[in-house]
C-alpha cells in the first residue's frame, strides 16, 4: 500500500483535489511534482500529519479519522475507514 497515492485518490474522489500536482502543493506543502517523485515510498509522517491538520481545520472529521488511522496504524487490515466510507 502507498499512503500517498491512497490519500490522493481519496481526496480526488471527494473532489478536494483535481491533480497530483495540486495534492502535492496544497496538502503536502511541497513541490508540485512531490507525489510523483516519491514513487512507491510512503509519505513521511510529518506530511501525513500536515494533511491531518488541514482536514481538521477544514472540519472534515471523517477524512481526518482516515488519515489519523494511516498515521497511527499504517499496516492495519482494511476496514470501514479504509474503504473511504
Amino acid at each position: 500500500m502507498n499512503t500517498g497515492i491512497d490519500l490522493y485518490r481519496l481526496l480526488l474522489a471527494r473532489g478536494l483535489v483535481q491533480s497530483k500536482r495540486e495534492f502535492s502543493r496544497e496538502f503536502c506543502g511541497s513541490a508540485p511534482n512531490y507525489l510523483c517523485l516519491r514513487g512507491d515510498r510512503q509519505l513521511p509522517d510529518h506530511i501525513v500529519l500536515r494533511i491531518l491538520r488541514r482536514l481538521i481545520r477544514e472540519r472534515r472529521f471523517v477524512l481526518a479519522a482516515y488519515v489519523a488511522r494511516e498515521l497511527l496504524w499504517p499496516d492495519a487490515p482494511p476496514g470501514l475507514l479504509r474503504s473511504g466510507r
